[in-house]
Formats: structure tokens, C-alpha cells, sequence
């Protein structure tokens, strides 16, 4: 009799712990779903188009920002503790694509 109760109860509690686990692992997987989509906000669809300037592969280095005053700083201070050059902001501008634009 206390073999079975015991039986009973072993399965109860082995039959909770992996509910528990799959209920886990769907709530999990919903919320990745919500979470792999990034939509933009209100503020920064009114700041302008998201940006970036990016050097050749050998350098690897790229900034992203939708303040173009931003950029123009991040970048002139690469150029020059990197490459040792001055950029003008003509120069940097002339490097700029817009990301989602077409044609750039």
C-alpha cells in the first residue's frame, strides 16, 4: 500500500516538473517572438533616417546613429587616431548611406 502511494507520488511530482519545463520553454518561445520584433518608436521615426559610415573590411570600423553631428564626430576622430588623416565633413557625408534607402 505505501509502495503505490509512494508510486503515485513520484509520478505526480515528475509529471508536474515537466509540465512545468514545456509550459516554460513555450512562454520562452512567444516571447522571443515579440522580441525579434523591432519596430520604431514615434521619437525616432521624427529624428531622421538611421546612418552609417563604415571603413573597408581590413579596419572592420562602423558607426551607426541617426545624429549626423554624431557621426561626423565619431568618424573625424577615427580617421585620425587610426588612419592619421583629417577628414573633412565633406569627405565624411560623401562616405554616409542612409540604411533601408534605396539606391545608396
Amino acid at each position: 500500500m505505501i509502495r503505490q502511494i509512494s508510486l503515485v507520488l513520484l509520478l505526480a511530482v515528475l509529471l508536474s516538473s515537466f509540465a512545468g519545463r514545456v509550459y516554460a520553454q513555450d512562454k520562452m518561445g512567444k516571447d522571443d517572438k515579440k522580441a525579434g520584433k523591432m519596430e520604431m518608436t514615434k521619437e525616432e521615426a521624427s529624428m531622421g533616417p538611421l546612418k552609417t559610415v563604415s571603413c573597408d573590411d581590413k579596419c572592420g570600423f562602423m558607426v551607426r546613429s541617426r545624429s549626423e553631428k554624431e557621426i561626423l564626430s565619431v568618424v573625424r576622430s577615427h580617421a585620425k587616431k587610426v588612419h592619421k588623416m583629417d577628414a573633412t565633413d565633406q569627405q565624411i557625408k560623401a562616405m554616409m548611406k542612409e540604411e533601408g534607402a534605396k539606391g545608396k
